[in-house]
C-alpha cells in the first residue's frame, strides 16, 4: 500500500520507468513487477514505453485518495503512512484526507477532544520527563501536594509549627486503580523525589518526613515559600509503583494514539472533557496540513508559543568579546528562523557578521539535531557544539566545562528551576521564540492558564453545537 501511495503521489500519467523505480526505491525490474501486480489487482493499467525516449503510461482505475480512509482502520498501516508522509512528497489533497480520517469529528465520542502531538515517544515518568508534550501530559495524570500556583492539590491546608511544616491531606484519596491512597505511600514518593539528582541541594535541607493520621509533617530547614516551590514541581508528583492519581487516566490504544479519560475517583473538580485523544503525527505532515483546506473539516489552527531560547554565557566570555559573541549568535538566530518557520529571531539581522575571537564550547538543548548542525557549520572550526538534553542542564558538574549554553525557557518554568545553570552562566540574551501549530475543533473552548503552550484540559471544554 505504501508503494501504491508513493506511485499515486507522482501525479503524472506519463513517466519513465527509471523515475518510477527511483520513487519506489526499487530496481527497474522490481518496479515493473510492482506495476504489473497493481494492474492485476485492478488499480491501474500499465503501458510500458517501447523504444528509446518513449515513456511508460499509467492509467488509474481507482482514486487512491478516496479509498485511503478505509485503509486507515489498520493502525500498523496508519503508522507506516504517517512515516512516509514525513519523507515523501505527498499531494496536499491526500494529506487532507488522512488528517480528516484521523481527527474529523465523526470519529470522536461525545465530548471528546482530539489533539495532534508530535512526540511518538512520550515519557510519563515525572522523574525523567524531558520534553514539553510529555510534561503537559504528566500535569494531567499526576497529583502533587500543591500545584504550581501555590494552591492545594492532595493537601488542602498547611501551616508552620515549631520549625516544621504540617500539610493536611484530603481524606478518601484513590489511585487510578481504585485502590485507596495511604499516607506512607505519599511519604515514600516524596523521599524518592527529594533524592532525585536535580534536587540534592534541597535534599540537604530535609531532616525528615513522617505522618500522623491525615497530617504530613515535613521537617525542612528552609522557608515555606521555597518548600512550596519544590513540592509544586513535576518531579514531586505523587506515584506508587507507577500508578497515579491525577485528573486523567492514560491508555495507549494504537501505535500512534493515546487516550486520556477523566478519572472517576479524582479528588478535585472532575474535568468537563471526559475523553481526549492524542494522535501523534510527523511535523512535516502538520506543515502540509496547515497549507491545505482544513477549514472544511471544522477545525481551527492555533499558533502556540512554546518558549524562548536564550544564550547563557560566563562572565569571563563577555569580557573577552561580548559584542562579537552577540553579533554572531544573533546572526545564528536569524538563520534558524529561515530554516524553520516556527522560529522567530528576536534581533534584526546584521550585515557585518564576525565569528567569535576565540574558540567556544557550546551546549545546545534543542529537539532537532538540524539546529545543532547549523551552528556547527556556521562556527567551524572555532565553535565546538554538543547536543544536550534537558536533564544535562540540571547537571552542574557537566555544564561547568562549557563556555555557553543555548537553552529554552518555557512559559511555565519556575525561576528557581534554572539555578543549576544560572549560577554557572551569569549573563544571557534572548535568541529566538519558538512556536508550534496546533489544531482544535471549532467548538473547543480554552479556559484557564496554558501549560507549556497547551490548553489546561481540566478547565477547557467542548460545546455541543458549533457556533
Amino acid at each position: 500500500m505504501i508503494n501504491l501511495l508513493k506511485l499515486w503521489a507522482l501525479n503524472s500519467e506519463s513517466l519513465a520507468i527509471h523515475d518510477i523505480a527511483e520513487c519506489l526505491q526499487l530496481s527497474v525490474k522490481q518496479a515493473a513487477r510492482n506495476l504489473k501486480k497493481y494492474e492485476h489487482q485492478g488499480w491501474l493499467t500499465y503501458i510500458p514505453g517501447k523504444g528509446r525516449g518513449n515513456k511508460s503510461k499509467i492509467i488509474w482505475h481507482k482514486n487512491v485518495e478516496k479509498m485511503i480512509e478505509v485503509s486507515l482502520n489498520d493502525p500498523k498501516l496508519t503508522s507506516a503512512i504517517l512515516k512516509s508522509i514525513d519523507v515523501e512528497p505527498f499531494p496536499e489533497a491526500l494529506v487532507t484526507t488522512i488528517f480528516s480520517s484521523l481527527f474529523f469529528a465523526k470519529n470522536q465520542l461525545p465530548s471528546q477532544l482530539t489533539i495532534p502531538i508530535y512526540n511518538a515517544q512520550l515519557i510519563i515518568n515525572p522523574l525523567t520527563v524531558n520534553d514539553t508534550e510529555s510534561a503537559w501530559i504528566v500535569y494531567h495524570l499526576f497529583s502533587r501536594l500543591v500545584d504550581e500556583h501555590g494552591e492545594g492539590d492532595l493537601a488542602y491546608h498547611w501551616e508552620q509549627k515549631q520549625g516544621k511544616f504540617i500539610f493536611y491531606i484530603r481524606s478518601n484519596l484513590y489511585w487510578h486503580t481504585g485502590q485507596p491512597m495511604k499516607m506512607q505511600q505519599i511519604v515514600n514518593s516524596l523521599l524518592k523525589s527529594f533524592n532525585h539528582g536535580s534536587y540534592m541541594q534541597y535534599r540537604a535541607k530535609l531532616k525528615g518526613i513522617h505522618y500522623s493520621n491525615q497530617c504530613l509533617i515535613i521537617d525542612y530547614n528552609g522557608p515555606l515559600q521555597e518548600l512550596l516551590l519544590v513540592l509544586a514541581q513535576f518531579e514531586f508528583s505523587i506515584q506508587y509503583d507507577g500508578v497515579f492519581s491525577g485528573a486523567f487516566v492514560i491508555k495507549q490504544t494504537e501505535v500512534n494514539q493515546y487516550v486520556l479519560t477523566a478519572n472517576p475517583n479524582y479528588h478535585l473538580v472532575k474535568p468537563i472533557i471526559c475523553n481526549v485523544m492524542l494522535q501523534t503525527i510527523p511535523s512535516q505532515m502538520a506543515r502540509k496540513i496547515s497549507s491545505s483546506n482544513v477549514d472544511v473539516l471544522n477545525w481551527m489552527e492555533k499558533r502556540e508559543y512554546g518558549g524562548t531560547f536564550y544564550l547563557y554565557y560566563k562572565s569571563e566570555v563577555s569580557k573577552q568579546h561580548e559584542q562579537h559573541l552577540q553579533q554572531f549568535f544573533f546572526h545564528f538566530a536569524n538563520e534558524v528562523s529561515i530554516l524553520d518557520e516556527s522560529k522567530i529571531a528576536l534581533q534584526s539581522n546584521t550585515n557585518d557578521i564576525e565569528t567569535p575571537l576565540a574558540s567556544l564550547k557550546v551546549g545546545y538543548i534543542v529537539n532537532k539535531e538540524k539546529f545543532v548542525d547549523l551552528l556547527r557549520l556556521m562556527g567551524s572550526p572555532l565553535i565546538l557544539v554538543d547536543h544536550l538534553t534537558v536533564k544535562d542542564a540540571q547537571n552542574a558538574e557537566k555544564l561547568v566545562d562549557y563556555d555557553c549554553l543555548i537553552v529554552p525557557i518555557y512559559p511555565n518554568l519556575l525561576e528557581y528551576s534554572r539555578d543549576s545553570f544560572e549560577t554557572i552562566f551569569t549573563n544571557r540574551f534572548a535568541l529566538y521564540d519558538s512556536y508550534r501549530k496546533m489544531y482544535y475543533p471549532k467548538n473547543f473552548i480554552r479556559k484557564g492558564h496554558d501549560l507549556f503552550g497547551y490548553p489546561n484540559l481540566k478547565e477547557s471544554y467542548i460545546v455541543e453545537e458549533i457556533t
